[in-house]
């Protein structure tokens, strides 16, 4: 198979590392990529979010499948063009990736279906958005309701910095369209942890479970990795045929996925009977990944 994969990352670069082991691929390439993929790949000098010139390129050049990494082309509809042009693509379309790319989609979708969320307002006017943080008090939290490259929330601790947050988004236009509306909402503090499904086919399931670790206690941190690891990824590559049960089953460490549940591929054995790495401290290496396991002295 000829590959492309679309970014220029951190995100872009572990995804090219994990499909260069395949034997299925025969050639890779990344648009535009960068320096450390490509010793991976070959680098393509075309942005990210071009989306008729990826899908032109990919044309030409015969490509078979495209794995689109960062969310501004997945926002931009993407992976839509590609299918469009009959050119499989791994990512979320225009209509889902609106879940990451816009706050006040996702804030609202939660209200409607009555998925628990921090209490928030949203503004498209400065005014009023600093009437309610003076009237809501600090901390509060502001976020830009569009993508900002990870930069665009701000956890308040005063009311005049909250204000300002706003005014800089709103009237500074400091992320762009991407503040024109922003979500004001309350400062909730604690673990920060979520679980997702990787589905491909219909054929093959698999439940994995992720956590973002900023707001871990050491105990806590160590407490869940007992049952969770690197399996977000590897699980979805595996799925995806990229990566053989041989290769995973060389990935072994203390702590085994108990808390998966993976449908049997035809060609494969379950994942249940594969050990996976966890995410917390390099110590070991495998195939795919670096192995990472807390020791109890350390501390975060």
């Amino acid at each position: 198979m000829n590959v492309l994969i679309v970014g220029g990352g951190g995100r872009g670069h572990a995804i090219a590392w994990a499909l260069s082991k395949s034997e299925q691929v025969e050639q890779l390439y990344c648009a535009p990529g960068n320096g450390g993929i490509a010793a991976l790949a070959q680098c393509i000098p075309l942005s990210a979010t071009d989306v008729d010139g990826v899908v032109a390129w990919a044309q030409t050049h015969s490509i078979d499948f495209v794995v689109v990494a960062p969310d501004d082309p997945l926002a931009l509809g993407m992976v839509d063009a590609l299918e469009d042009a009959g050119i499989p693509a791994f990512g979320p379309r225009a209509d889902a990736a609106i879940i990451e790319a816009s706050k006040i989609f996702s804030k609202n979708l939660m209200a409607k279906y009555h998925i628990p969320t921090a209490k928030y307002q949203t503004f498209t006017e400065l005014a009023p958005a600093l009437a309610y943080i003076e009237a809501e008090g600090a901390p509060i939290v502001v976020k830009a309701d569009g993508l900002a490259l990870g930069k665009g929330v701000i956890v308040a601790q005063t009311v005049a910095e909250a204000q300002e947050a706003a005014r800089s988004m709103m009237d500074g236009r400091k992320f762009g369209q991407a503040g024109a509306r922003v979500v004001i909402e309350e400062c909730m503090t604690g673990p920060d942890d979520f679980a997702f499904p990787t589905v491909s086919s219909g054929d093959i399931g698999a439940a994995s479970f992720s956590v973002s670790f900023k707001d871990f206690s050491p105990t806590s941190f160590r407490e869940f990795s007992k049952d969770i690891g690197w399996a977000s990824f590897l699980m979805s590559f595996e799925c995806m045929g990229f990566i053989t049960s041989r290769t995973l089953s060389n990935c072994t460490d203390s702590s085994s996925i108990s808390s998966v549940k993976a449908a049997r591929h035809p060609e494969k054995p379950s994942l249940l009977s594969n050990k996976f790495p966890s995410p917390f401290s390099a110590r070991r290496t495998c195939d795919l990944s670096t192995s990472f396991t807390p020791s109890s002295s350390e501390t975060m």
